[in-house]
């Protein structure tokens, strides 16, 4: 990775009050007039702040797309796992948190303005800028993967691969919803994930 890109990041990932408010009115923003329509003056005019606080917190406009997109990614995992962690059994907990995340997806504010305004933005915010948001994915289904093999749930293997497979066969089923696998009803989503992706995860390396 390019190591102003990494930086970048570092500095996205070291949020403070301020930074918080200016998130909050990017995201106000661009659900008002969409991510391109929406400048850094209007942000910093909603956030109350002056343009040069919020350059100094987010130096260009796609920075800021991109912390917008990491936390509210971030808000989604951290909802998921608030209404899956008390499921008992690992296999419904991957089944339940897949039709979570979905549903959830779908009805975001700023996922549903821009797949009807803005569908090439929804892709490059998602490709282009997507690494960061797959890695969030990843990593939270990367660590409850180790909880079920410390609990016995689970066999021993390296978890990253299949978290990543994961993070990113979510992120295409919201580029690509048309095809085969069900997105249309909550009860085939969770037949799929059962007969799919939780054999994936807890059958697919036998110790």
């Amino acid at each position: 990775m390019d190591s102003s890109v990494s930086h970048e990041r570092e500095q996205i990932e070291q949020l403070d009050l301020v930074s918080e408010q200016i998130l909050d009115a990017a995201l106000d923003q661009f659900l008002l007039v969409g991510i391109r329509r929406a400048s850094v003056e209007d942000v910093a005019r909603r956030a109350g702040v002056s343009r040069i606080t919020v350059y100094r917190r987010f130096p260009r406009k796609e920075v800021l797309i991109e912390a917008v997109a990491m936390r509210e990614a971030r808000r989604l995992v951290a909802t998921v796992d608030a209404a899956t962690s008390a499921i008992s059994g690992f296999a419904d907990q991957i089944v339940e948190s897949f039709v979570v995340m979905l549903r959830l997806i779908r009805e975001h504010p700023l996922v549903r303005q821009l797949l009807a305004v803005e569908p090439d933005e929804m892709l490059r915010t998602l490709t282009v800028r997507g690494g960061a948001v797959i890695a969030i994915g990843t990593a939270y289904v990367a660590d409850q993967i180790r909880l079920a093999q410390q609990a016995g749930e689970a066999p021993p293997y390296d978890p990253e691969p299949v978290a990543e497979i994961l993070a990113r066969l979510t992120q295409s089923l919201l580029l690509t919803p048309d095809g085969v696998i069900p997105l249309d009803d909550e009860s085939a989503e969770r037949e799929f994930a059962r007969a799919h992706l939780a054999p994936l995860i807890v059958r697919a390396y036998p110790q």
